[in-house]
C-alpha cells in the first residue's frame, strides 16, 4: 500500500512538472497566395487599383489625379508600377507629378526569411474523413455487385490518396514578402491603407527589395515636460 502511495505521489509530481510548459500549438488551417509569375504581380496591381478607385470615386470625380511616390527599382516594383499605372489610366484617372496631384500613392515591401524548415499542417481538414467515407462507399458498391461504380469510386479514392500524399510532402518556401499600400490626400494622413502577405520562391527572393513604410514617420509624438517638487 505504501509503495502505491509513493508511486502516485511521484507520478503526480511528474505530471505537474510537465504541465508547467505549454505545448506549442498551430494556427487554424489557412491558405496563403504565392507570387510565381509576372502575371501574379499584374493581378495584384489590378486588385489594388480597384480598391483605390473605389476609395476615391465616392467623393471625387472619376477624373481625379494621382501620383506615385518614388520607390525602388526592383523587378517587382518596376512591374507593379507599370501594371498599376495602366489600370488607373484605363479607369480614367490622371497620373501627375507629386506636387500637382490630388492623391499620392506609396507602397513598401518587407522581405521575411525564415531559417527553419517549415512544413504545412499534417493533413488538410477533413482528409481522413473523406478517405474513410470513400473507402466505405467502395465497399458498399462492391458488396451490392455494382462493379463499374466500384471501379470509379476506387479511382476517386486513389486520386484522394494522391492529393493527401502530395499535400503532406509540401515544403514551404522560406521567403515571404509583406506589401503595404498607402493612399494619401492633401491635408489627410491616410485615405486608404492595406497590407498583404505572399509566399515567394526562395530562388526569386532577389526580385524584391526591402523599403521603408513611411506611414506615421512624418508624425511626431506630443511631448510634455513635467516637474516634480517636494
Amino acid at each position: 500500500m505504501l509503495k502505491k502511495i509513493l508511486l502516485y505521489m511521484f507520478l503526480s509530481l511528474f505530471f505537474v512538472g510537465c504541465s508547467q510548459v505549454p505545448k506549442p500549438g498551430s494556427h487554424q488551417y489557412s491558405v496563403q497566395t504565392k507570387f510565381e509569375a509576372s502575371e501574379h504581380w499584374n493581378i495584384f496591381a489590378r486588385d489594388i487599383g480597384n480598391n483605390i478607385t473605389q476609395a476615391i470615386k465616392p467623393e471625387d470625380s472619376p477624373y481625379s489625379s494621382i501620383a506615385f511616390i518614388p520607390n525602388d527599382n526592383s523587378p517587382f516594383c518596376r512591374a507593379f508600377r507599370s501594371y498599376l499605372a495602366t489600370y488607373l489610366t484605363q479607369a480614367e484617372m490622371t497620373l501627375k507629378e507629386i506636387d500637382t496631384a490630388d492623391y499620392q500613392l506609396d507602397w513598401s515591401v518587407q522581405t521575411v526569411t525564415h531559417d527553419a524548415v517549415r512544413k504545412p499542417a499534417k493533413d488538410f481538414p477533413g482528409s481522413n474523413t473523406l478517405v474513410a467515407l470513400l473507402g466505405v462507399g467502395i465497399y458498399k458498391l462492391f458488396d451490392d455487385h455494382s462493379t463499374a461504380a466500384g471501379v470509379i469510386a476506387s479511382g476517386l479514392l486513389l486520386d484522394m490518396a494522391k492529393e493527401v500524399y502530395q499535400y503532406n510532402s509540401i515544403t514551404l518556401p522560406k521567403n515571404e514578402i509583406i506589401i503595404s499600400v498607402s493612399l494619401k490626400k492633401a491635408g489627410e494622413y491616410s485615405h486608404y491603407r492595406s497590407t498583404h502577405t505572399y509566399y515567394v520562391n526562395d530562388m526569386d527572393a532577389d526580385h524584391y527589395y526591402t523599403t521603408k513604410d513611411y506611414l506615421g514617420m512624418d508624425k511626431k509624438f506630443n511631448e510634455k515636460t513635467f516637474s516634480v517638487s517636494d
